[in-house]
């Protein structure tokens, strides 16, 4: 259903009925409830540009409207073991990266900054330092929140 515009109310008029409320608000409330869903639960996958961490786990989760997605993640590195380079989180939907690469910030337990942007193909969030460094450490904990264009 599409917005509808509200009827203006004025000095003098009816009073407000139900089919006003139905017709003025009611109805244009659907149009609105996708901002008001529950988050779905997501458990990305975790690599790295070179090498294979050895023990690492994330959480995440994310609320898709239409071709908007907001995605929220954790990802917890306990034993790093090969792993270097951009810490690669793969994404709940393919990112539309005609659009835009540059998604956002990500940060570390210890306050540290950091960047969040698109692989090239659009599958993964690419989390590295803000000096461009690696995530990369025993104990590390990276957070990222972002939001970007699915490609359908």
């Amino acid at each position: 259903m599409a917005w509808t515009t509200p009827a203006t109310a004025s000095a003098g008029s009816t009073a407000l009925t139900a089919a006003f409320w139905n017709t003025n608000v009611r109805d244009n409330l659907s149009e609105l409830a996708p901002f008001f869903a529950a988050w779905t639960s997501y458990t990305p996958t975790i690599t790295a540009a070179s090498g294979t961490p050895t023990t690492v786990s994330a959480t995440g989760r994310y609320l898709k409207i239409g071709r908007l997605v907001l995605f929220s993640t954790q990802v917890t590195v306990t034993t790093v073991g090969t792993a270097a380079g951009n810490m690669q989180v793969a994404l709940p939907f393919t990112a539309d990266v005609s659009v835009c690469r540059d998604l956002g910030s990500s940060a570390n337990s210890s306050g540290v900054a950091g960047s969040a942007f698109t692989s090239v193909d659009g599958i993964n969030l690419l989390l590295q330092e803000y000096d461009g460094t690696t995530w990369w450490s025993g104990g590390a904990i990276v957070r990222a929140s972002v939001s970007y264009l699915a490609q359908s």
